[in-house]
């Protein structure tokens, strides 16, 4: 009877491939995470080019006005309310006239505030018809956002308003007076406060290269920060956390990256005048968690100083001077 010899691995040459596949794969995953990274940052930069320059075709066509579909004459729309700020499609040039949807931005002391989360769904339109549920609005590492934006009806999307990845800078909209003191007053719809809401228009900007107008909410590059005196944890920093370094868009439409350390090094710069400029006039970003709840972002995971997370400067959001104000150094 003839018989073979059947070769096979011994323990240790099994042993030996495994460790090898091991190191391969300890070499190849920084890099394989160096590259999703710079595909997040290359697609997210691409998409705040492209809402920038939805806002300048809007204002080509619209008296160099910025996105603002606030207006209280509409209160007309509404007897018995003094300042009614109401939403028209942006197709439809952001203006009294047009068809109204009634999501009414009333949160107390932040009035008007939380449309920076929401602007994207009425440009959509204008930037592409017909196009709302376009990529453009959200950054590649947003699933709570696109899986939000995901659970709503296919059809009638043009009668919803939603929230997206980039946030619309509230000094578009507001007067620049709000933003020169120490403090910026609170928001409400009475009378008294109608003076702060302003139809901006880009002209209005003094420096577009150094006024920011939109930016990540989150740095999805970075999957770790750190919880408020407590380990690191599995979440995004938020755009302004020390450890951040978000896309933004300026005013002239040009997109870059910024280090938020940086910024805080700025606002504790010794020269008085540097603090002035780059410290924001309301402080630290503390939008409440009951404002945020009310859009379904409660659980998104901000940090505003409650459920154990930091607030951080409001980077952004209450340049000093407002629209005349100054975000970025050249």
């Amino acid at each position: 009877m003839n018989t073979r010899n059947i070769r096979a691995f011994t323990l240790i040459e099994l042993l030996v491939v495994i460790a090898i596949i091991a190191l391969l794969i300890t070499m190849l995953l920084p890099a394989l995470t160096n590259a999703r990274r710079a595909g997040f940052t290359t697609v997210s930069l691409s998409n705040l080019k492209q809402l920038a320059n939805g806002i300048a075709a809007y204002g080509n066509e619209s008296k160099d006005g910025l996105v603002n579909p606030f207006d209280a004459r509409m209160s007309t729309l509404y007897p018995g309310n003094r300042w009614c700020w109401v939403i028209t499609r942006a197709s439809q040039n952001v203006a009294p006239g047009g068809t109204v949807w009634t999501w009414r931005f009333n949160d107390a002391g932040f009035a008007s505030e939380m449309f920076s989360a929401h602007w994207a769904s009425l440009l959509m339109d204008y930037i592409a018809p017909g196009q709302l549920r376009s990529r453009v609005q959200f950054a590649p590492g947003d699933r709570t956002v696109i899986d939000r934006f995901n659970s709503y009806p296919a059809t009638n999307l043009e009668n919803i308003i939603w929230d997206g990845s980039y946030i619309y800078s509230p000094t578009m909209w507001l007067a620049h007076e709000r933003y020169q003191g120490t403090s910026v007053p609170p928001l409400s719809e009475d009378d008294a406060s109608a003076r702060w809401w302003r139809r901006n228009r880009f002209d209005n900007v003094v420096l577009p290269w150094g006024k920011v107008m939109l930016w990540e909410r989150f740095d999805f590059n970075q999957l770790t920060r750190r919880q408020a005196n407590g380990p690191r944890i599995r979440s995004f920093p938020q755009w302004n956390n020390s450890e951040a370094r978000p896309r933004f868009a300026r005013v002239d439409g040009s997109v870059d990256t910024v280090s938020i350390a940086q910024l805080n090094a700025l606002s504790n710069d010794s020269d008085p005048e540097v603090r002035r400029v780059y410290t924001p006039v309301s402080g630290l970003w503390r939008m409440p968690t009951t404002v945020l709840n009310r859009y379904s972002m409660g659980k998104d995971g901000f940090e505003n100083g409650e459920q154990g997370t930091v607030a951080y400067p409001a980077y952004f959001w209450s340049t000093r001077d407002g629209i005349r104000g100054r975000d970025i150094v050249r």
